[in-house]
C-alpha cells in the first residue's frame, strides 16, 4: 500500500465531512443552539435559589442546636432547682424540729426556775423555822478546856433561874467571829418551848 494514497483518501473523506457540515449547520441553527442555552439571570435565580436553599438549611440547624443546648441547659438548672427544693423542704423540717424541740427545753427550763424558787422559798422557810429552835449568844466568857455543853446550862440555871438537861440541846458551838472579842455561842434546842423559857 502507497503512503501517498492513503493521504489523498484522507484529505478526501476531510473534504467531504466538511461539505457536509456545511449543508447541515446554518446560522440560525447556531442562534437557537444559544438561545436553548442558560442565561446569566437564569444562572443567578439559581443561584440565589441555591444559596436560599442552602442558608434555610443552616438557620435549621443552628436553631436545632441552639434548642437543644437550651433544653440541656433548662434540664440541668431544672434538676439543680429540684435539688435545691429538696434541701429547702428537709432544712426546713430540722428547723422545724428545732423550734419544737426548743419549745420543749423552754417549758422544761421555765418549770425547773418555778420549781427551783419554789424550793429556795421552802429552804428559806426551813431555814427560818429552824432557827426559831437556836439561841445565840454573845459574851459568852471561854474557859480554858471548857465544855461548852456545861457551862450553857450552869449559865442558865444560875443566871434565869431555869433548868435545862442535856438532852435539851441538840448542839452548841462556837461560831467564827472576824470581829475583836469573845465569839458568840450558838446552841440549837429539842424544840422552840425551851428557847422561850430561856428567853
Amino acid at each position: 500500500m502507497n503512503l501517498s494514497s492513503d493521504f489523498s483518501g484522507i484529505s478526501k473523506d476531510l473534504g467531504e465531512i466538511k461539505s457536509a457540515l456545511k449543508d447541515n449547520i446554518k446560522k440560525d441553527d447556531l442562534t437557537k443552539a444559544l438561545e436553548n442555552l442558560v442565561k446569566q439571570s437564569d444562572i443567578e435565580q439559581i443561584v440565589t435559589i441555591i444559596v436560599e436553599k442552602l442558608l434555610g438549611t443552616l438557620r435549621n440547624e443552628i436553631k436545632k442546636e441552639v434548642n437543644d443546648k437550651v433544653t440541656e441547659i433548662t434540664n440541668k438548672q431544672n434538676t439543680e432547682i429540684q435539688l435545691l427544693k429538696s434541701q429547702n423542704s428537709a432544712l426546713s423540717n430540722q428547723l422545724e424540729e428545732q423550734n419544737i424541740r426548743l419549745n420543749s427545753i423552754t417549758i422544761e427550763m421555765e418549770d425547773t426556775m418555778n420549781k427551783s424558787y419554789s424550793a429556795l422559798s421552802m429552804a428559806n422557810y426551813n431555814e427560818q423555822y429552824s432557827r426559831k429552835f437556836n439561841i445565840k449568844m454573845v459574851n459568852f466568857q471561854t474557859e480554858n478546856d471548857e465544855n461548852l455543853r456545861e457551862s450553857f446550862l450552869k449559865t442558865v440555871k444560875d443566871d434565869l433561874d431555869l433548868k435545862l438537861e442535856k438532852r435539851d440541846i441538840v448542839a452548841i458551838h462556837r461560831l467564827r467571829s472576824y470581829k475583836s472579842g469573845v465569839p458568840p455561842v450558838i446552841v440549837k434546842v429539842v424544840n422552840s418551848e425551851g428557847k422561850k423559857q430561856q428567853l
